[in-house]
């Protein structure tokens, strides 16, 4: 079981160790050679991808892991109070540059109604993603980020229907089982899928640079890479009552056009228990997977750092690495 680093007064901290979650001191960490994993944390509220995340890496992990908890601008993401004041104790995302993680997560984001260009901090979100491109690091963009990143580097549009949410669990059927990030996957794992927004399925599989891992006749594409970007359209980190708990604040909210989760409920009747999860095993497998590519990505490239122009944020120059390959 893997340790984490995460700074002790972040609110996932607490969460994480109550549930036997192991963590290096700040002094310890300092001596350890823990991989440096950033989230840009977009999630309204920003406390669960780091308790997540956090929970696959300490389980299945093979390497310790530091958390960063990035956030774009307070002021230009649309929160409640509560979750814009727990923004401004996080990491702005412009700090990439001098942090220099190892791999970047790019969450989900609630508000998929706004198309990319009008979101106030779109421009913070592209620098980061081009900051990763330019320097060989590996991100895994979730949910809305994997349809950001496919729209940023490939132009591929994405679609919102606000009266047809894909929300539930989902099988999935794997279409390359012999690539890294599919080692030790069955053919056919479930996946939890929350969302609005569905990308261009034609255009991605007609694009020579990524490659198709694994999709749905529910969902489309779930899991698609390009070598420098591992694409999850919907959220393999969640834990077991998050659709769930989900669907009852948009009940509450009453959120128009709004249907059960499918295969969250006993027999699809939210008055009924939780049925089992059915994904940790592969959702396990599949973070151990990328974070021991994200592993050999840091091993290979220690020895071949090369200086490169200005950063994408405007700041000084920085490192770069070879690009990555999955």
């Amino acid at each position: 079981m893997a340790r984490l680093i995460l700074d002790h007064n972040h609110p996932a901290y607490f969460q994480l160790a109550n549930e036997g979650v192991g963590f290096y001191s700040q002094e310890a960490a300092k001596a350890k050679d823990a991989l440096k994993i950033g989230v840009i944390n977009l999630m309204p509220d920003p406390t669960h991808p780091i308790h997540d995340f956090g929970i696959l890496f300490a389980r299945h992990a093979q390497q310790d892991i530091q958390l960063l908890d990035f956030s774009p601008t307070p002021d230009k993401i649309r929160n409640d109070r509560r979750a814009i004041a727990r923004r401004k104790m996080m990491i702005h995302i412009d700090e990439l540059v001098y942090a220099k993680p190892d791999a970047i997560i790019l969450t989900g984001y609630g508000k998929e109604d706004i198309a990319f260009e009008d979101l106030k901090f779109w421009s913070e979100i592209t620098g980061a993603l081009d900051y990763a491109k330019i320097n060989g690091t590996p991100v895994l963009a979730s949910c809305w980020g994997s349809h950001a990143a496919l729209y940023h580097h490939h132009n591929v549009q994405r679609y919102y229907a606000a009266e047809d949410k894909i929300s539930g669990i989902f099988s999935l059927n794997v279409e390359d089982s012999q690539h890294p990030i599919m080692t030790g996957i069955p053919d056919v794992i479930d996946a939890p899928v929350s969302r609005y927004g569905r990308s261009d399925d034609d255009t991605i599989r007609e694009n020579s640079e990524i490659t198709v891992l694994a999709s749905s006749d529910d969902t489309g594409i779930a899991i698609a890479t390009d070598e420098r970007v591992l694409y999850l359209t919907g959220h393999p980190e969640y834990a077991d009552e998050a659709i769930a708990d989900e669907y009852r604040r948009d009940l509450k909210a009453e959120t128009p056009h709004l249907k059960v989760p499918l295969n969250v409920f006993i027999n699809n009747d939210p008055d009924q228990n939780l049925l089992p999860n059915s994904w940790k095993d592969a959702s396990g497998q599949l973070i151990r997977n990328w974070v021991n590519v994200v592993d050999a990505f840091k091993k290979d490239n220690i020895e071949h750092m090369i200086r490169t122009p200005s950063g994408c944020f405007g700041g000084a120059p920085h490192l770069t690495r070879v690009q990555p390959k999955f």
